[in-house]
C-alpha cells in the first residue's frame, strides 16, 4: 500500500507574510484550496494512508527556506491551486476556461494521475484547459529528484465566472474524483457517499480537534477526549458546529457517528419511541441520564422500548418504557 500527501497552495509563508494567491470577486486562491484539500481528505475511509501537509503553512515558501518535505516517503503527491486568466472574465462570458495540471516532463506516473484527474471532471461537464510539462516549479522539481509522482492540479480559474460558478455548485463531487483516483492509485478506500446534517454525533477517536472554522486551515481551540455525543447545529462540508460555541468538529465517520436528529431543546432530542437490542448480560440501569445517577438494577440481554433519549456526560441516554430507568445506548442497537 502506498501513501499520499496532499498539499494546499499558497497560505503563510516562512517569513510570516500572507501569499493569498490568485483572486477575484469569488475570494482567495488560498481559502479555495485549502477547503477543497480538506473536501478531498474527508472522502478517505478510517485506515487510508494519506496525509494532509500543514494548511497554517505555504508549501513554496517553507522549502524554499530549506524545510522541504520528505517527498520520498509518499508514493504520490499532489498540490491544489487554482488558476488566474491573464483578463479576467468574472462576469462568464458562457465558456468554461477549465481544469488542468503541471507534471514534469519525466513524471509519467504524476501525469497518468493527473489525466485520470482532469477526464473524470471533465466527464461531469466542465471544461478541460491543458495538462503541461513544466521544469519551473519548486515543489515539482524537489519531488521529481525524490522520485515520486507528483502533480500541480489547477482545479479552476477563479476569476472566470463561468468556472467558478460550476465548481462551486460541483466542488464535493470534484474532491470525491480526486479523492476516489488517488486512492485507487495508493491502494487507499475511499468512503461512500455520506450526506451530513445536523443533530447528534458520538465520537469515535480520543482526540478530536476542534477548530474555528470549518476547514483544517482553521485555527485549533479545543479538543474533544471523551468520546461523547455532541449535539451538532450546523454543517459546512462534513464540518459539524457546535451548540456550545466552542466552534466545529469534523464529523466525517473517520471521526464521528450520527446517532439521531436533534430538536434544538437542550440535549434532549428524540421523544418518539423505538426498540432496542442490548447484547450484553450487565448493562447498568440509571435513575436519571447520565452515570451521576444511582444505579437502579441490571438491564438484561434483549429487546426493550425506549420512550426518551437525551445526551449527557459523554453517553446517548434512553429512558425504558417499563420506568425502571435509563440505559446508555452505546450499548445497544436500534432495531
Amino acid at each position: 500500500m502506498g501513501k499520499a500527501l496532499l498539499i494546499s497552495g499558497h497560505g503563510k509563508n516562512y517569513d510570516g507574510t500572507y501569499d493569498p494567491g490568485a483572486g477575484s470577486i469569488f475570494g482567495q486562491e488560498a481559502d479555495y484550496t485549502r477547503e477543497l484539500v480538506s473536501m478531498v481528505y474527508q472522502n478517505f475511509g478510517k485506515t487510508a494512508n494519506v496525509e494532509v501537509y500543514d494548511q497554517g503553512k505555504n508549501c513554496y515558501s517553507y522549502s524554499k527556506a530549506g524545510q522541504v518535505p520528505d517527498y520520498g516517503a509518499y508514493g504520490v503527491v499532489l498540490e491544489i491551486h487554482f488558476n488566474a486568466k491573464e483578463k479576467k472574465d468574472e462576469a462568464g462570458d458562457g465558456r468554461f476556461t477549465g481544469i488542468g495540471a503541471y507534471v514534469h516532463p519525466d513524471n509519467s506516473g504524476g501525469r497518468a494521475i493527473a489525466e485520470k484527474i482532469v477526464d473524470a471532471v471533465v466527464g461531469l461537464g466542465f471544461g478541460r484547459w491543458q495538462i503541461t510539462s513544466s521544469t519551473g516549479l519548486l515543489n515539482l522539481n524537489q519531488a521529481q529528484r525524490a522520485g515520486t509522482k507528483y502533480l500541480l492540479l489547477e482545479t479552476a480559474f477563479i476569476d472566470d465566472g463561468d468556472d467558478m460558478q460550476w465548481y462551486k455548485a460541483n466542488k464535493a463531487k470534484v474532491a470525491k474524483i480526486i479523492a476516489q483516483v488517488i486512492g485507487k492509485e495508493i491502494g487507499s478506500s475511499v468512503e461512500a457517499d455520506t450526506e451530513y446534517l445536523p443533530g447528534i454525533y458520538k465520537i469515535h477517536v480520543k482526540d478530536l480537534n476542534i477548530r474555528s472554522g470549518p476547514d483544517l486551515g482553521s485555527q485549533i481551540t479545543g479538543s474533544i477526549t471523551d468520546q461523547g455525543t455532541y449535539h451538532i447545529t450546523e454543517i459546512s462540508g462534513s464540518w459539524g458546529r457546535l451548540k456550545s460555541g466552542a466552534g466545529w468538529i469534523n464529523c466525517s465517520t473517520r471521526y464521528c457517528t450520527r446517532i439521531t436528529d436533534a430538536d434544538g431543546a437542550g440535549t434532549e432530542y428524540d421523544t418518539k419511541a423505538f426498540e432496542v437490542r442490548v447484547e450484553i448480560s450487565d448493562l447498568n440501569i440509571r435513575k436519571g441520564p447520565g452515570t451521576s445517577y444511582e444505579k437502579n438494577g441490571i438491564c438484561p440481554a434483549g429487546v426493550y422500548q425506549i420512550v426518551e433519549t437525551k445526551a449527557a456526560e459523554g453517553y446517548t441516554w434512553g429512558r425504558l418504557k417499563s420506568g425502571a430507568g435509563w440505559i446508555a445506548l452505546e450499548y445497544a442497537k436500534r432495531v
